[in-house]
């Protein structure tokens, strides 16, 4: 189920994820029983708040496409100053750098696009990169910087259930 996160998984995948994990031939008893004890293993689980049982699946993108696309009820909460709600109806507070970029997602800009958006506005004044607790001057640091900074926050919005698929 971790490797589903954020999105979540329905029971005949995990079913059948678990049989090929456990190498289990697929006799309808053997997998009759074993569904009970993962079935088992669930609710007590759930009654533990580990997992969550969920009815439908939002379009959650678990992974950073070349033109990353956010949740659009998202970006309009983002930008009429309301609290940040993902897809998962969860409250979610962004860092400057998720702050800079929710509303420059709208799956029409690549990771380049994106660089030189972040550069633009540092040298704009948004925001400061520092470097030994110094403001950083060399443009080539600065991009290295940016193409790290930028591709840590788009995986925190991923993880977020901020980016749509």
């Amino acid at each position: 189920m971790s490797e589903q996160w954020p999105k979540a998984i329905d029971q005949p995948s995990m079913m059948r994820e678990v049989c090929d994990r456990l190498n289990m031939d697929s006799t309808t008893e053997r997998i009759c029983k074993a569904w009970q004890t993962v079935q088992g293993d669930l609710l007590h689980c759930y009654t533990l708040n580990i997992v969550e049982f969920h009815t439908w699946q939002a379009a959650i993108s678990q992974n950073v496409s070349a033109q990353p696309k956010a949740n659009p009820l998202s970006v309009y909460q983002f930008t009429n100053g309301q609290a940040i709600v993902n897809q998962r109806h969860e409250p979610v507070t962004l860092d400057v750098f998720g702050n800079e970029l929710l509303c420059t997602l709208d799956g029409s800009r690549d990771h380049a696009r994106l660089r030189e958006y972040l550069m633009k506005r540092m040298n704009d004044g948004a925001f400061i990169l520092r470097l030994d607790n110094q403001p950083m001057s060399d443009q080539n640091l600065a991009q290295e910087a940016l193409d790290q900074v930028l591709t840590q926050t788009l995986k925190k919005l991923a993880n977020a259930a901020l980016l749509v698929a």
